[in-house]
């Protein structure tokens, strides 16, 4: 669990970098079972998601992300505000997260709840996982 919460770590510093003052970004995370496995690159895409559909034009951007993790379930939360008048065209546009919810059906069956919400100018993912 260390070294994927270490990725996700220098993820948000390298996109904090790149956006300077644009975004606020708060970022927390306790692992006190660092032990514990997790499939690679899962939780990525959430995080990328919120960086990628933030814009600071909007105002006042802002993404929060809070990883818990213990012995017994891991808990992500990922709010991000967005700009709901800013289309953005991409082929891609919702691939990765239909994958992601496919691997967690497949690694995860009953042991996880995801749920996602999207408000008028918010959007927030939460996810929480039960390890075995």
């Amino acid at each position: 669990m260390r070294q994927k919460a270490d990725y996700l770590t220098s993820y948000v510093h390298l996109q904090k970098l790149r956006f300077g003052e644009q975004i606020r970004v708060a970022f927390n995370m306790h692992i006190s079972e660092p032990e514990k496995t997790l499939e690679p690159m899962l939780l990525v895409p959430f995080v990328e998601n919120a960086f990628k559909h933030s814009s600071g034009k909007a105002g006042d951007a802002e993404i929060r992300i809070n990883l818990v993790s213990d012995e017994k379930k891991l808990d992500l939360s990922v709010y991000n505000t967005y700009d709901p008048n800013v289309q953005r065209q991409d082929e891609h546009h919702g691939i990765g997260l239909h994958n992601v919810q496919r691997r967690l059906a497949l690694l995860y069956p009953d042991k996880h709840q995801l749920c996602i919400s999207q408000f008028e100018n918010t959007y927030q993912v939460i996810l929480q996982i039960q390890f075995k």
